[in-house]
């Protein structure tokens, strides 16, 4: 091997920086150890063997906003000691069409890198879509020297292009002399159209060839020699033929022996150098794509505070490479798609645990910085953990609204306590802090322990406030509502729902939570229509068909789009199965006119017998739904021990199937093998056809297996 003692000992360094760089970015974030790991295993040749790659490491990293994407990135540079080495682009600033502002960009943040081990992050990577949401191409030609890093690592960047422009104003400008003022150039200078060529460029040399000498005097400004070409665009020529003319005064000379047609071909000449693409090497790079997919992270358009974590979080982790492939398909073209390889690193969504544990780890900075700076210990009661929690957390958008809620919650009454300890004009060494009742409960001990005073701090909430019961007239008909949807799920489809409530943050005034099987099938499809019709069946049945609310609707929306998709896309209720689509060129799908009614009419039959199924169960199990109502009318929640406790006290035996095994899949093929235990395998030699088989005759093979039966 052709390792010299300093490669070695260089392979053990950097391998200790990255062993130490991993156990540091799991002390700063919660809830990413198996990412972390997973971004460490992928960086590790590039970073190890910075001089060993042919194309560039490309790494996607694909989560819902505010789980750490892009801050784990830099973080992680900043503990490679590569800082510096990191460049930063958003797409969405430079997916316009036919803009070349990225190209710009790299000109200028990454010249002089060749073959350097740097990073580039793509940021929002999902605004460069190339396929609309119809399908349809679009052209993002800005957008190309991204997508050939992406492919070869090699870039080609239009070098100087500022100069360029300049260059290019100038000789439109001339060109307009030449042709509308006649404008004549002899040796470099004007000999006819003077007026006309000042028309352009007095006024830029203007005041500033005034300039100030000495003690404030102005110094009398330059003679002006009548160029053709202005002296003050000799600057932007020359840097872009620099190794032609080293100094201006070389290019001046130059331009003194041209008339006024040689000058504007010289000028051509220098455009087309200024903008001749350059070939760039980056294939030494480490190429970060980080995105939000919506369309893998279905949950993300739900902005509901009271949605529950650990059900995102559970859904999250089943997104598999292939559901990411499909995700980009929807935005990008295929052969986009296979030059970001196949190292997808996929966020899962935080769970609740996850959300406390990053309130937790806020808090203790919290602590930190007013023990550093006002020598103060803090002690945070759970009450405060808590309230952080309801209000801070919406469990599709991450850390920040939890961040945010910690600075109004917290952070802006740090200055408030500080205040009290200095009017006090006592020794203050540690408060405790408390949350109830919507205010804030601090109280402040000495070094003996001793409690001093106590003071409180009005807070406005803004989430948790909307929550609390009321126990009004709206929420006795949200708690029947809901109520309705739990007994279906119960004695519907023997599932336990997760909770139920009659108040929310949300604009929906309430909501069951219900955990259904993975796995979907007629079956399961009915029962999900059964329960979404329960609460319009529960308000009719309690209230009457007169004081049915709003609140149906979009469970009318869930049921029929339910149906439906049995009909036309699964197949699942006509004798024949067919699947009637939406006529598109593109596709060999067609649906005929004559049978879409008949489909549909078979989605209504099905709607009608799961309200009647619905309303047969609800109507056995009548005292438990009132009762539940009941206590929802003045309570705002019921967590899952709370229901199963009201089911065994007021409702009719019930058997919970265990969402596992839901199906019984597994025991059922078992069963089905069982029956078939005297099953003889029928095989005729005589009807064989002589078939090669690697090489041998299977008939020969067939003859064979029978003389060794008999």
């Amino acid at each position: 091997m052709k390792f010299s003692k300093e490669d070695k000992k260089e392979f053990f360094k950097r391998k200790e920086i990255l062993e130490s760089a991993k156990l540091k970015l799991k002390d700063e974030f919660v809830g990413l150890n198996d990412i972390i790991d997973e971004v460490i295993d992928l960086i590790e040749p590039w970073y190890l063997f910075p001089n060993g790659q042919m194309r560039p490491t490309i790494i996607n990293l694909w989560g819902m906003t505010g789980v750490g994407k892009t801050s784990l990135i830099k973080r992680l540079f900043e503990h490679i000691d590569l800082t510096d080495s990191l460049y930063k682009f958003d797409v969405g600033d430079y997916a316009s069409q036919n803009n070349s502002k990225l190209s710009y960009a790299f000109s200028e943040e990454l010249k002089n890198r060749e073959n350097h081990q740097i990073g580039i992050i793509f940021d929002e990577f999902q605004l460069g879509r190339t396929i609309d949401e119809t399908g349809s191409e679009l052209e993002k030609s800005g957008l190309r020297a991204m997508w050939d890093l992406l492919d070869s690592g090699k870039i080609s960047i239009l070098q100087s292009s500022y100069y360029g422009s300049k260059v290019y104003q100038l000789t439109m400008k001339l060109e307009d002399c030449v042709n509308n003022g006649s404008v004549k150039a002899k040796n470099g200078k004007i000999n006819a159209g003077k007026k006309y060529h000042e028309k352009y460029f007095k006024e830029e040399e203007g005041e500033e060839d005034v300039v100030m000498k000495g003690d404030d005097k102005p110094k009398a400004p330059k003679i002006p020699e009548d160029l053709f070409v202005p002296e003050d665009f000799h600057w932007y020529i020359q840097s872009i033929w620099d190794t032609r003319f080293i100094t201006e005064r070389e290019l001046k000379e130059y331009l003194k022996t041209m008339d006024e047609s040689e000058s504007i071909q010289f000028l051509n000449d220098t455009m087309q150098k200024a903008f001749k693409p350059v070939e760039f090497d980056y294939s030494s790079s480490c190429v970060f794509v980080i995105g939000n997919i919506d369309e893998a992270y279905r949950m993300t358009k739900n902005f509901d505070p009271d949605s529950d974590a650990d059900r995102f979080h559970k859904h999250s982790l089943k997104i598999t490479l292939p559901q990411i492939k499909g995700a980009l398909q929807r935005r990008f073209r295929s052969e986009q798609i296979a030059r970001l390889g196949n190292n997808h690193v996929i966020y899962p969504a935080f769970s609740s645990k996850v959300y406390k544990e990053l309130i937790s780890l806020e808090l203790d900075k919290v602590k930190g910085k007013v023990k550093e700076k006002f020598d103060i210990d803090i002690k945070f009661d759970k009450s405060i953990d808590t309230i952080l929690y309801k209000e801070g957390v919406f469990p599709t958008q991450g850390a920040r609204p939890v961040f945010t809620t910690l600075t109004s919650l917290i952070e802006s009454y740090i200055g408030k306590i500080i205040k009290e300890i200095l009017e006090s004009g006592k020794d203050v060494s540690s408060v405790l802090w408390k949350f109830s009742r919507g205010k804030h409960k601090v109280n402040f001990f000495d070094n003996k322990k001793n409690n001093l005073f106590v003071k409180t701090f009005s807070v406005r909430l803004k989430i948790e406030s909307l929550r609390q019961s009321v126990g009004d007239e709206m929420q006795a008909h949200v708690a029947i509502h809901e109520a309705g949807h739990a007994v279906a799920a119960i004695y519907g489809a023997n599932i336990l729902p997760d909770e139920i409530l009659s108040r929310t943050a949300n604009v929906s005034e309430g909501y069951c939570s219900i955990d259904m099987p993975s796995i979907n099938t007629k079956e399961l499809y009915v029962k999900d229509i059964i329960i979404s019709l329960a609460g319009y069946v529960a308000e009719k049945m309690v209230f009457g068909e007169d004081n049915l609310g709003a609140g149906t609707g979009g469970d009318f929306e869930r049921a029929s789009g339910v149906a439906l998709r049995m009909a036309k896309t699964f197949g699942m209720l006509d004798d024949v199965p067919m699947f009637y689509g939406h006529k598109d060129v593109n596709t060999n799908t067609q649906w005929s006119s004559e049978n879409i009614d008949e489909i549909e009419k078979l989605a209504r039959n099905l709607v009608r017998d799961c309200e009647k199924e619905c309303k047969k169960i609800l109507e056995e199990n009548k005292y438990l739904l009132l009762k539940i109502g009941e206590y929802l009318s003045t309570h705002s929640r019921m967590d899952s021990k709370k229901i199963l406790k009201f089911v065994n006290e007021f409702g009719n035996d019930v058997e919970f199937k265990d969402r596992k095994t839901y199906h019984s899949f597994k025991q059922k093929i078992e069963e089905g093998l069982s029956k078939e235990k005297s099953f003889e395998p029928v095989r005729s030699v005589s009807n064989l056809k002589k078939v090669t088989l690697e090489g041998e005759d299977l008939s020969n093979v067939m003859e064979s297996k029978k003389k060794e039966d008999e």
